[in-house]
């Protein structure tokens, strides 16, 4: 009888975040599969319902992401009707909103995202929860101040 490996922790805290965001990732992801959502889209998403409108380059900047992943990502939201695009003085700049279908899909998902975050957050404790989130604000602006310096 084979034994399972359990997943064991870097000392790197790189490799210790993504593979904790990969698990926890395929959690949202198992959660919203019944709304026919991934834990990406519904956060891109919930992001456009919550700013009303927004530029591609300024959800790329509240989302940590490279414009090309999120130009690919939105395209495929767009596809499905989830958002459409809205028009721009400067043609050149992509901005969107979200569409009643989109809407509609948030709302579907919502009960399912809101039963996994309670889930993850009894697991870990709500009070650790909320301890841990000033430190990873923290990597997350080392990350943005860092990519905003030049570099030699």
């Amino acid at each position: 009888m084979g034994t399972t490996a359990k997943p064991h922790l870097p000392e790197c805290v790189c490799g210790t975040l993504r593979q904790v965001t990969r698990a926890v990732t395929q959690l949202y992801d198992d959660a919203l599969r019944p709304a026919g959502l991934r834990a990406m889209q519904f956060q891109m998403l919930s992001t456009v319902r919550h700013l009303g409108q927004v530029s591609l380059t300024d959800l790329a900047a509240i989302m940590t992401l490279d414009q090309t992943t999120l130009t690919r990502s939105m395209a495929i939201l767009e596809k499905q009707k989830w958002v459409e695009r809205k028009p721009q003085t400067d043609k050149r700049k992509k901005s969107y909103a979200l569409t009643r279908r989109g809407l509609a899909k948030l709302d579907k998902a919502s009960p399912l995202w809101q039963q996994v975050q309670q889930q993850v957050i009894q697991h870990v404790g709500p009070g650790t929860w909320t301890d841990a989130r000033a430190p990873l604000a923290s990597l997350l602006e080392l990350s943005t101040d860092s990519q905003e310096t030049p570099t030699r």
